[in-house]
């Protein structure tokens, strides 16, 4: 696979319908064994709206719940992979949402939206970070490479 030289940094306006474009792809492929067509039809429509991520964009780093989509992006403009998370308290960061264009994975851009996340998340103080998911362990090979461990039911943690 040849990958196109990108950069990490965080999403700008005009960006959103790309963005939307990647998360809608990447839910997709890691919800369709796991729940209904409805649900995730429902999920896509809520998630990853145009203006809904318009809004986001805009709103990134007004709390720190919130500090906007990080995106990897070729010279030319492309979005690869998008990622987005906050600090939820003083030392707790999670990661909301984290997903590439299929065709490109395993090529080290998730580690690379990752290491954005953390490095973010660790200037506002977080000590642990959290990632959602919907088992015990991390399903995805990108996760379990990461450190990511299992941390309660509904959480991964890595700290």
């Amino acid at each position: 696979m040849d990958l196109p030289r990108y950069s990490i940094r965080l999403a700008e306006l005009g960006e959103e319908e790309q963005i939307c474009a990647v998360c809608r792809e990447g839910y997709l492929a890691s919800s369709k064994h796991l729940l209904s067509a409805s649900t995730i039809r429902w999920q896509v429509e809520r998630y990853y709206d145009p203006a809904r991520v318009r809004r986001e964009i805009v709103s990134a780093g007004e709390s720190p719940a919130w500090q906007g989509y990080a995106v990897a992006v070729t010279d030319d403009g492309l979005v690869l992979g998008a990622a987005g998370g906050g600090v939820l308290d003083e030392r707790i960061g999670q990661v909301y949402v984290l997903y590439l264009r299929m065709r490109l994975r395993r090529a080290g851009i998730g580690s690379a939206l990752l290491a954005f996340l953390t490095q973010q998340q660790a200037a506002a103080g977080a000590t642990e970070q959290w990632v959602g998911d919907r088992g015990e362990r991390p399903r995805d090979p990108l996760l379990s490479g990461e450190g990511v461990r299992p941390s309660r039911q509904t959480a991964l943690c890595r700290g």
